[in-house]
Order: C-alpha cells, then structure tokens, then sequence
C-alpha cells in the first residue's frame, strides 16, 4: 500500500510540476508575443489580432488567435504588404522549447505590392522558427498541405509543399542574402491550354540569391539597386516533372537593363521529344524551332547506363526573355511586370 502511495506521489509531483512549467512557458510566450508586436509596431507594422486565449497543456504552451491581420504601408515593397488569417496558434513544445510554431491553419489572404487580395486556404501550413534571444530568427521552415492560392477558377492547388529559408540581411557582395529549398508535388494550375498539362507532378528547387539585399526603396528601385550591385540568383538545382518532361537544371540568373531575368545554365532532359511537339501544337514555339530542336537534341542524347530512357544534357541561356538551346530559341517568355514605385 506504501508502495502506491510513493507512486501517487511522483506522479502528482510530475503533474503539477509539469502544470507549473507551462504556465511559466505559456507567461513567457504571451510576453514575447508582446514585446514582438511592439517592435513590429515601432517598424511601422500594423498588427491586431483578437480572442487571444491560452491553452496545449500539458504537451505545449500555446496561444490561440483569432481574425489576424498583419499591415505595413507602401515604404515596404513598393506598395505595401498586408496578410490576414482566420486563426493562428503560437505554440512551443514541452519536447522542442526553442522552436515555435506558427499554425495558420485555415483560410487567409495576402496583398504584395497594391496588388489584389489573394485568398488562400491549407488544411496543414505551419511555419517553424528558432527563439533567438538577440534579434530575430533568421530561417523558418514551412510546412503546407492541400494548399490553394488565387481567385476562384484561378487558383492554384498544391498537395504538399515544404520549404526551408535563410536569410542575411546584412550579407555582403558574394555572400548569400536568401537561400531556399523548396518541394512540392500534385500542383494544380488554372484553367486549360497548359501545353504539357495542368498538372506537374513534382517541383524542386535549392537557390540562393546573392548580396547585398537593399534596405531602402520601392520594388522597381530594390531591383535596380541589386542589379547594379552585381546581384546574382544561384539556381544551384531545379528538378521538374511535367508531363512527358523531366528536367534537371542549374543557372546563373541576374536582371538585365529592362529588369528582365536574364543568364545561362544547363539542362538534363528526357521526354525531349513528345516536350517539343507539345510546344508547338499549343504554339509556344515554332514547327519549326520544335523540329530543329529534336534533331539536334536527337544527335546530343544518350542512354543511361543503367538502361533508363534516352536523356540529353544541353545548354541553356535566357536573353532578351527568350530561353534558347545552343543558339536556337526556344520559347519567349512573358515580360516580368515590376509595379511602380
């Protein structure tokens, strides 16, 4: 009987103990929630949010947030930025005390840039960031699923995307200022007349843009001022699977005089040939600049070693938007469409 008593003992201790150290966990989040929100304010942010409740007990200490929204003025992007969520959960786990957890969860909407609103809704979107005592986390990795962004009959639909950012604010010429990993499979694109479907199984990409980021100005200025600093956009992989096409790629991409992407890379394909005849028939490119583009990837293919299909490794520059292989054009691709300062 002693024995249970014992028993009873620790576990009571072990509770109330646990329930002491949440409360003081869930006190220093709302603290921090605070003291974040001021600073935010002071940089010129708009911040509100409502219901603020705690809770997560006794795995987490949480907090719970309803209708939030999040407004900074035209100084930030050349026209402002605003984001809005249904819910969100701050939480820190008992077993990950230096990481909090961003859940918005639900539906939002986000504006960049005096640009319309666009709507979004996740069953799944959490975004993970280090505490940092002395300034503010320099990555976070987001987490999505069943995501969709855009207006009705628009929108875009993504199964699962994860990605990992890093960024430096204060990085120098030649040292990376972003870096980002991204995967993502089952995106949806809107409407029809894709011309190798609306449907790509998978998108991957590992790309880090170099320094340094301006901290002054407008969209249109900020690329300016890149541009002409030197800035150069890493594409160290890119991995796409669209229809017959599967593509891996790298390039060196800056902004040219028209503030267009601009650069060389390569480029290692297979399904060449059924890409090609799907461009043309949709007219991206030419019957001709297709059949030109066939044979000569016809005489640069391989078969792989290990008996796979027949793949080609070319390579690729993008000038005056248009991608071309080995002097032939490709395709010509829309203007990039920088909004006025």
């Amino acid at each position: 009987m002693r024995r249970w008593l014992w028993i009873a003992a620790v576990l009571i201790l072990i509770v109330a103990g646990d329930a002491a150290l949440w409360r003081f966990a869930t006190r220093r989040l709302e603290a921090g929630l605070n003291d974040w929100i001021a600073a935010q304010r002071a940089a010129g942010w708009q911040l509100s949010a409502e219901d603020q409740r705690t809770g997560g007990w006794p795995f987490a200490a949480a907090l719970y947030l309803h209708h939030v929204t999040a407004d900074h003025g035209p100084p930030f992007a050349g026209g402002g930025i605003a984001w809005q969520s249904d819910r969100v959960i701050l939480r820190i786990a008992a077993l990950r005390p230096t990481t909090l957890q961003i859940d918005a969860s639900g539906a939002g909407r986000v504006r960049v840039a005096g640009t319309p609103d666009v709507p979004y809704s996740a069953s799944q979107f959490v975004v993970a960031v280090p505490l940092k005592a002395t300034r503010q986390p320099a990555s976070a990795a987001i987490v999505a699923v069943a995501l969709t962004a855009g207006q009705p009959g628009r929108a875009v639909t993504i199964h699962d995307v994860s990605s990992h950012v890093r960024v430096a604010p204060e990085a120098i010429a030649g040292e990376s200022a972003v870096s980002i990993s991204l995967n993502a499979s089952g995106i949806a694109l809107p409407g029809t007349g894709w011309p190798l479907g609306h449907q790509i199984a998978s998108l991957a990409t590992d790309a880090v843009l170099g320094g340094p980021l301006p901290a002054k100005g407008g969209l249109n200025e900020r690329a300016v001022t890149w541009r002409d600093d030197g800035g150069v956009l890493h594409v160290n992989a890119l991995r796409v699977v669209w229809g017959a096409l599967h593509l891996r790629a790298e390039a060196e991409l800056q902004l040219d005089a028209d503030l267009q992407p601009a650069g060389s890379g390569s480029a290692t394909m297979v399904g060449y040939t059924a890409t090609a005849n799907a461009l043309a028939a949709r007219g991206v490119m030419t019957q001709g600049a297709a059949t030109a583009a066939k044979a000569l990837l016809s005489l640069m293919a391989h078969t792989p070693a290990d008996g796979g299909p027949s793949e080609v490794e070319v390579p690729l520059s993008l000038q005056h938007r248009t991608l071309s292989m080995r002097q032939v054009p490709l395709v010509r691709l829309p203007a990039l469409d920088w909004p006025a300062d």
